[in-house]
């Protein structure tokens, strides 16, 4: 039932139910976004609510549920179940009465918001608690800033609304602390960080590949670019098949589209009637939703992640180079900070086909030496910047910042020295 918690989750209900900080004597966060899906943002979250748990604080996520609701019980998080995927006023409304009880019953202190929808209805919740017990807000600011006029900039304000506004790339948090109205002070740079135990070539079997290769009569030969993204995002998959089309006969190479399931009937049939349009159809295909995205790197020569408008940030080109393959990306954006550009990948302008034609002639006519040392620095890059233990540990100090201060502005020395050790 919605705002309840789950009977699914008897550990964590043993250590929070029913008991306030107060009461516990510890902080409590709680994490707000639409889905616990296979998203970058689900991920995040839950990486982030199980470093909350394991640093002795009260751990709280409120979602719609999902396939990762599985993982929270031995995480020692909690969860509620809120709708959060529509932006009418009358669902935000209803969303922010529940997030309200929670953060009463809870004694909430932090409340990291993701996205428009979830930030929209946490920024209503907070303002509908009592003075004196109004919880600090934290908001993820994922995608870029487009336009700041009319409507989009009433729409995205809940987003820049935080006591904390976090920016997944240098470029975004630019973005973020300039401009009319800004706040450069609330901005934090926090990196999306990548779990490196699944995303480590020496942890994926020669069997895990092999099986994969099977299952997609995957041959020797001919080199392997896999395009990783939703059919209906903002992923430029006409741009690559018109580069394949370009290619023409001069390379034998093959592209596998990965979409994550579930795969939009629409676009599929739209993408399906280009290639074939384009006369690609042994070349490029759409494959069902991919369940081992590690061996899916490991299997293949190169990854293309480009984009129809730059992004901020791409969980795709960290997780490729982390298994230690070049990609090809787009130059706009936050993107193009997580590549060395040719070293280890290369960055071409949106819409352009002909740069993807060249970067694919690069890089899957690496020499073995090249692919091995490039494989090896895209690796160690990946790890320095890119580490999900670096980005649980960033936010954690944001939220004991932002405890610490309230504290000591209230006198409270006790709850000063939990928010700087949270």
């Amino acid at each position: 039932m919605p705002g309840t918690r789950q009977d699914s989750n008897p550990s964590a209900r043993g250590k929070t139910a029913g008991k306030s900080a107060g009461e516990t004597g510890r902080p409590v966060v709680l994490q707000v976004l639409p889905w616990l899906d296979d998203s970058g943002t689900a991920r995040g979250s839950i990486d982030v609510a199980a470093a909350v748990a394991q640093a002795g604080a009260g751990s709280l996520i409120a979602s719609g549920g999902g396939a990762r609701l599985r993982e929270l019980p031995r995480q020692g998080v909690e969860h509620f179940e809120v709708a959060l995927t529509e932006s009418n006023p009358i669902a935000t409304s209803r969303a922010a009465k529940q997030l309200v009880k929670i953060i009463g019953d809870h004694g909430v202190g932090i409340v990291h918001a993701r996205g428009r929808t979830a930030s929209k209805a946490a920024l209503w919740a907070i303002r509908r608690v009592a003075p004196g017990r109004k919880p600090k807000l934290v908001t993820t600011f994922k995608l870029p800033r487009r336009s700041r006029i009319g409507l989009k900039a009433r729409y995205e304000s809940p987003m820049l609304s935080g006591d904390r506004v976090i920016a997944t790339s240098r470029h975004l948090a630019e973005q973020l602390g300039s401009g009319p109205g800004a706040d450069a002070s609330k901005v934090r740079l926090v990196h999306p960080g990548i779990d490196f135990e699944a995303f480590d070539p020496a942890r994926v079997s020669d069997e895990r590949v092999i099986q994969l290769a099977t299952r997609w009569r995957i041959g020797d030969g001919a080199p392997l670019v896999i395009v990783p993204g939703r059919l209906d995002s903002g992923k430029d998959f006409r741009t690559l098949i018109e580069s394949l089309r370009h290619l023409g006969a001069e390379m034998d190479l093959t592209a596998l589209l990965l979409p994550p399931a579930p795969v939009p009937e629409r676009a599929r049939l739209e993408l399906e009637e280009l290639i074939r349009k384009r006369g690609v159809e042994g070349r490029v295909a759409i494959l069902d939703d991919c369940r081992d995205m590690p061996a899916a790197y490991k299997l293949c020569d190169a990854v293309i992640s480009v984009d129809t408008w730059p992004e901020s940030f791409s969980r795709i080109v960290s997780e490729a180079q982390a298994m230690g393959k070049p990609v090809i990306a787009s130059r706009e954006g936050g993107v193009g900070e997580q590549i060395i550009p040719g070293q280890t990948g290369v960055l071409v302008a949106p819409g352009d086909s002909a740069g993807i034609v060249s970067a694919l002639q690069a890089v899957t006519g690496l020499s073995s030496e090249e692919r091995r040392t490039l494989a090896e620095l895209a690796i160690a890059h990946t790890r320095e910047h890119y580490a999900k233990e670096t980005m649980c540990e960033v936010t954690l100090e944001l939220y004991g910042e932002l405890l610490g201060a309230e504290a000591e502005a209230g006198g409270d020395e006790l709850a000063a020295v939990q928010g700087q050790a949270l």
